[in-house]
């Protein structure tokens, strides 16, 4: 499926800001082991169960887009009545959830927590979330 170009230019601006948001995760809260989006379970050594190996599931978070706005003059924000570039002669409606944001996330009971360092940017229409994930 392609993109128009106001598709794209606002799948660009929502991938950057839900990047932006798992990497002060990240950084705020450092997982223990980081891994591949596409990993479903990971497993480690867990000092609560006295260095047993321990398998942890990961669970998919899944983000939709907001209604974006993408203006002529190349600004792309979330869709606001008030918007101050209505007096730039014009512009395009992307509709909301037209875009999911997925990356994984699991923790122990011993508090280690492993989390996607990647992430992954899809069609809801051809990606839809998993059966168990944390959508929001």
């Amino acid at each position: 499926m392609s993109l128009t170009p106001a598709e794209l230019a606002a799948a660009r601006v929502f991938r950057a800001a839900q990047r932006a948001l798992l990497e002060r995760k990240n950084a705020s809260e450092p997982p223990g082991i980081t891994v591949s989006v596409h990993v479903r379970n990971v497993r480690h050594d867990c000092e609560a169960k006295g260095g047993k190996s321990v398998s942890l599931e990961l669970r998919e978070h899944y983000a939709f887009s907001p209604e974006l706005y993408v203006c002529r003059c190349g600004v792309v924000e979330v869709f606001n009545v008030d918007s101050s570039h209505w007096d730039c002669d014009g512009g395009v409606k992307v509709p909301a959830r037209r875009f999911g944001f997925i990356f994984t996330e699991g923790r122990c009971g011993c508090g280690m927590t492993a989390r996607s360092g990647d992430s992954r940017l899809v069609d809801p229409a051809v990606r839809p979330p998993a059966a168990r994930a944390v959508v929001s």
